[in-house]
Order: C-alpha cells, then structure tokens, then sequence
C-alpha cells in the first residue's frame, strides 16, 4: 500500500507542476485571463507534450484507487470508484475532446469540453460525500471535518466556475485554480486515507 501511496502523492505533484511549467513555456499565457484547458487546446503549441505529463499524472493516482476498491466499507470504495471514473472522463477529454479556444466565440467542441469537466468535478464531489459518510460512520472527526472543508470550499469554486462559465465571464479562470487546488489537495490525501482504513479493517 505505501508504493500506491507514493504513486498518487507524486502523481498529483506531476499534475500540478505539468500545468505551472507549461503555463510558463507558453508565450503570453496569462492565469488570470486564460483557463488552464487553453494549455491543451486544438492549437495550443505544447498540447502533445501537455497532455503525456498530465495523463502520467493521473495514472499514476489510478493504483491508488482501485486498492481503495478492495476496502470493506462501501463508502471508501465508491470513494474510489468515483475517481476512477472521473480521471477516465478526464484523460478522455484530455486526448479527443480538447477546446478551440477561440477568442470570444465558443464551439461545440468548447462546450463538449467544459460539459467533460462538469461531470468530472461532480464525482470528484460525490466521492467527497462518499468519504464524509464513511468518516462520521467511523467516527473520525478530523478526517471528517478536513474533506468537509475541501468539500465545502471546492463546491463553491465549483459553482462559480459553472456561473462564469455561463456567462463567459474571466472569473471562471481564478475559479477554475481554486477547485483545481483543492482537488489535488483531495488526491494528495485520500491514499492515507485509504490506508488507515484498510487498517481498521483488518483489526
């Protein structure tokens, strides 16, 4: 369980330093005026190199997951189970269904996009809920009130993006980094947590 551990713990760093490395390569780009998809899109100039450091990333989370699929408690496993599926949205996304990223005019392609990351968020957040009734079952209040924080946090980012979205308004991008932030928060911890439970299991 230690080596799943380490894979996720390094895969999210991976992920983070993919997109503050590439938004550095890339002449001009702005955090504040440009959504991290930009760096991915149809004609972004590293999108090929983008995309491989982003995808090892989240692989190298996946081992985590599936060990958290063999937990008892149905909870921690659908906990799992929903980020799975939400990194498999993601990768797809990622490879076949990037932006045009066309300024001032959104594309099917665009909103076949942001529609992908809508549904990847929401079971990012359900596998929150998924862990938050397995913490109060088992009683564990700071494990509990920790993925509550980011939960709480990361939903009203989530709901601000979806807002700016909508409306096309450049809040989304700071929105964007927020819920992104405390995903990868999420991702970086939840390994432990699989851990300890299969722990308690055990005993």
């Amino acid at each position: 369980m230690k080596i799943q551990s380490f894979l996720a713990k390094f895969g999210t760093l991976v992920i983070l330093l993919t997109i503050i490395i590439f938004s550095l390569l890339v002449p001009g780009y702005d955090h504040f005026s440009q959504t991290i998809s930009e760096l991915n899109s149809k004609t972004a100039i590293y999108r090929t190199q983008f995309n491989i450091f982003l995808s090892l990333g989240f692989l190298l989370i996946v081992p985590s997951c599936v060990n958290s699929l063999l937990r008892k408690n149905f909870f921690f496993a659908l906990s799992g189970a929903l980020i799975l599926l939400g990194i498999l949205i993601v990768l797809t996304m990622t490879w076949f269904v990037p932006m045009d990223a066309t300024a001032g005019i959104r594309t099917a392609s665009d909103d076949a996009h942001n529609a992908m990351i809508s549904v990847a968020v929401s079971l990012i957040l359900l596998s929150q809920i998924s862990n938050l009734i397995a913490f109060s079952k088992s009683k564990q209040k700071r494990e509990f009130y920790l993925v509550l924080t980011i939960f709480v946090l990361a939903l009203i980012f989530g709901l601000m993006s979806l807002y700016a979205n909508l409306n096309m308004l450049e809040l989304i991008n700071i929105a964007e980094r927020g819920w992104m932030i405390l995903f990868l928060i999420y991702l970086f911890i939840f390994p432990d947590w699989m851990n300890f439970a299969g722990r308690k299991s055990k005993s």
